[in-house]
């Protein structure tokens, strides 16, 4: 006998919902939020703001014989749980969509390791030119532009003379 782990997810549509379900479930809809979303044992339920679509997720430990039986086992134990949370709360719905996973086929990428590291290859390369002097990198947009120089000029500020005064022209545009 297997034990295996599952992610249920059904989706559908709200159908004929009652004025006092409607109102309940706007009140509640902060509760239900998609940012909340989750796959837990005792299940998570989700919707739109505007009460036409929802989620329900489970995540389930199934034990079979199989793993072809366990991956219909999750199936029909997830569309049951849905169907009765739904039935429970009063919400009619549209006929449900299922998506089963399995946790225990789903293969990880693992990043291929680098063959040098980026000290070594960094003294290993060619030397690079030094950067134009003219120009800038943008560290918000990632463009280069011309540099700007603050230009030095001789004022008095406040009854102190032949203070230097380091600005920038404006020019109206945000740089």
């Amino acid at each position: 006998m297997t034990t295996r782990t599952y992610r249920v997810q059904m989706t559908g549509q709200f159908a004929g919902l009652t004025p006092a379900v409607s109102a309940q479930l706007r009140d509640e809809q902060g509760e239900h939020d998609l940012f909340l979303a989750a796959f837990t044992s005792e299940g998570t339920f989700t919707y739109t703001p505007t009460l036409t679509r929802f989620t329900v997720r489970y995540l389930l430990e199934v034990s079979e014989d199989s793993a072809a039986e366990a991956d219909e086992a999750a199936e029909v134990e997830g569309e049951l749980l849905a169907g009765q949370y739904l039935e429970s709360r009063g919400i009619s719905h549209r006929p449900l969509t299922v998506t089963v996973v399995c946790m225990d086929d789903v293969k990880v990428k693992r990043r291929p390791k680098q063959v040098m590291s980026r000290h070594r290859r960094s003294s290993q390369e060619e030397p690079r030119p030094p950067p134009d002097a003219s120009l800038e990198q943008d560290s918000v947009y990632g463009l280069n532009r011309a540099r700007r120089t603050p230009a030095a000029t001789s004022c008095s500020h406040q009854g102190q003379k032949d203070v230097t005064v380091s600005h920038r022209p404006c020019d109206g545009a945000v740089p």
